[in-house]
């Protein structure tokens, strides 16, 4: 019978070995629980970072509504940051940062009255991981009252007695010409917008007949022979400067103007009715091209590629005349309306083309993408319309008028094929008489007409 025997050396490698495997389980115990913390923690920061960016995102949103609350003209398009003075929010920058976070707003126009906002929140979560938390929501103009109401929130009885004839707002400021000699041009501060302030006034060559601004300057087209469009600086509106004109072969008188870019288009009372001028150069403008057209033109709307004109013509009151080479403008298009009156404003609305006509009322068109007009529908009126607005979602059309009884009108245009008036204002008394010019201000709603009235030359209306 064999026995086995186990040695001394043989029992202690054996311990060894177990020792050794322990060791090994032991140190993977340990590796596991230290991941396992360390992920932990990990995560457990990664929640409050996430938490404190959802606060912040949250934040910004509450704060774009304060703001919308406050003016909803300031809360513009584009990307944004914020900021607070004297407790109040406020756009500023492009982001802001607020410990490790970076936020951002962006805000998209998706209507009128309607803005969608997303606030973005990032930060470095670690060396290789960036955290992101977005939110979103969407702003309307709440407070936004409506046209069937009105109120007329201001009168400008200015000294001495010439007529105020048309007028464009842009931003803070309201420019007016008027007729008579002395300084044609009155520049007002509208920041207070029931409420304007004479800033800034100079002379015009000839007599002014329409207006248009774009960027730093002011472009008037007048009577002058020598300079149909009388161009000024009006980087410092309290000081308006004269930099340059144009000269139009002939001596008819420029009647309309609109500009856009670096093209000037103006329509006068002559051959080449409506001319575009490169005014690149405000210093030097220059002709670039000219197309005839039929009657006298008496106002101008411009949607590139198209011009469109109101015209004395009895069968083509309304033309159109493509732009898209604008040294080459060339007549497409022509609306023959009912009646001999004479279509005397025009505006663009979103959806259609308003037309208003000397003693028969106010029409809508439509124009296809090849320039061709077609009538959509009426609003019959015994006066004459004589100048034209539109709110940028094409609700309203606000008209000034000869109406003896109800000068400032206000029609219902959402459906173009139905336009009907909504609400007037009877201006009575020492404020009674012809409207000439009208403009429509955004953000705060303000409509602003002038006429003939001497004890009110400029008057203001409100929605209620």
């Amino acid at each position: 019978m064999k026995c086995s025997t186990v040695t001394k050396e043989s029992l202690s490698g054996f311990t060894l070995l177990e020792v050794m495997l322990a060791v090994a389980l032991l140190a993977l115990l340990v590796v596991g629980f230290l991941g396992a913390w360390s992920y932990g923690q990990d995560a457990l920061v990664s929640s409050g970072n996430r938490l404190r960016a959802l606060y912040l995102a949250e934040e910004g949103l509450d704060a774009l509504r304060n703001i919308r609350d406050q003016s909803y003209g300031a809360v513009a398009a584009g990307t944004h940051g914020l900021s607070t003075t004297s407790n109040q929010w406020s756009l500023s920058g492009a982001s802001d940062v607020n410990g490790i976070f970076t936020r951002s707003i962006q805000i998209a126009d998706v209507g009128a009255n309607r803005k969608v906002a997303t606030a973005t929140v990032t930060w470095q979560q670690n060396a290789v991981r960036r955290g992101t938390v977005t939110l979103a929501t969407e702003l309307t103009n709440w407070l936004r009252r409506g046209w069937n109401t009105l109120a007329r929130t201001f009168v400008l009885n200015f000294a001495g007695n010439t007529n105020f004839l048309k007028i464009q707002v842009v931003g803070n400021y309201a420019y007016v010409i008027r007729d008579g000699t002395g300084t044609e041009l009155l520049i007002f501060d509208v920041t207070s917008p029931d409420a304007p302030v004479l800033v800034g006034e100079t002379i015009v060559a000839g007599s002014p007949s329409d207006l248009s601004v774009q960027g730093n300057y002011v472009y008037i087209a007048t009577s002058s022979n020598f300079a149909e469009i009388y161009i000024l600086d009006i980087t410092d509106p309290t000081s308006p400067q004269f930099v340059g004109s144009y000269n139009d072969a002939g001596n008819a008188d420029a009647t309309a103007i609109v500009v856009q870019g670096n093209v000037a288009y103006m329509t006068q009372n002559g051959e080449n009715e409506l001319v575009t001028v490169d005014v690149s150069d405000p210093i030097d403008p220059l002709f670039m091209g000219g197309e005839n057209l039929s009657g006298n033109p008496l106002d101008l709307a411009v949607r590139w590629p198209y011009a469109y004109v109101a015209t004395t013509d009895n069968a083509a009151e309304v033309v159109t005349v493509a732009i898209g080479s604008p040294n080459s403008p060339s007549l497409v298009s022509s609306l023959n309306l009912a009646g001999n009156q004479d279509a005397a404003s025009i505006a663009i609305a979103p959806a259609s083309i308003v037309v208003g006509r000397l003693g028969a009322g106010l029409y809508t068109a439509t124009s296809s993408s090849a320039g061709a007009l077609s009538l959509l529908g009426t609003s019959a009126l015994a006066s004459d319309i004589n100048a034209l607005a539109v709110d940028a979602s094409g609700q309203y059309a606000f008209a000034s008028t000869a109406l003896a009884a109800g000068e400032f009108r206000v029609y219902s245009i959402a459906t173009p094929a139905t336009p009907s008036l909504l609400a007037f204002f009877d201006n009575t008394g020492a404020t009674s008489g012809v409207l000439r010019g009208i403009a429509y201000r955004a953000s705060p709603e303000r409509v602003y007409a002038v006429g003939d009235v001497d004890a009110a030359e400029m008057l203001i209306y409100a929605p209620q």
